[in-house]
């Protein structure tokens, strides 16, 4: 990253950087970076790196959950909705931690963790308000795998 040769006038200030970088391909590619903040150099990295991880999760998300597909008209729906979404995100990113690492899961993307292994099919028994049983269809192709996951995600909270 160095700063550009040349200043860009706007109309308010703003900093111009030449990146460069190797590739997955190890091969070299540029980029341009403009930014309004008063920050140096490596620390407007950080920033920018960082904002480049969100939007990937964004776009993950977005396909993942199927956010395109849903659209609420009143202020209330959008409210619950964008909470809704915080914790669909949460739950999804947490997941793979909790209970898909090691699995055949484990690399699944958000699309297939919520169309394919979040649907499996069964049944949840509760007794006084608690989960006391989960029972999957064992006809499903997942069933036998997402049980271990099941067995990992509470261990992972000392459950089992």
């Amino acid at each position: 990253m160095a700063n550009a040769p040349v200043r860009l006038r706007l109309g308010r200030r703003l900093d111009a950087f030449l990146l460069r970088w190797l590739d997955a391909k190890q091969q070299e590619a540029y980029a341009t970076l403009l930014s309004t903040l008063a920050l140096p150099m490596s620390k407007l990295w950080e920033v920018y790196d960082g904002r480049g991880g969100a939007e990937i999760e964004f776009r993950a998300d977005k396909s993942g959950l199927q956010l395109h597909l849903r659209r609420k008209q009143s202020l209330n729906a959008q409210e619950a909705w964008v909470l809704l979404t915080d914790v669909a995100h949460n739950l999804r990113a947490w997941l793979h931690p909790w209970m898909l690492t090691g699995s055949a899961f484990e690399a699944f993307g958000p699309k297939r963790l919520v169309s394919d292994l979040l649907n499996v099919p069964g049944q949840l028994c509760f007794e006084n308000e608690q989960l006391t049983k989960v029972a999957l269809w064992e006809t499903h192709p997942y069933a036998a795998e997402m049980r271990l996951c099941l067995h990992n995600l509470l261990k992972t909270f000392n459950l089992d």
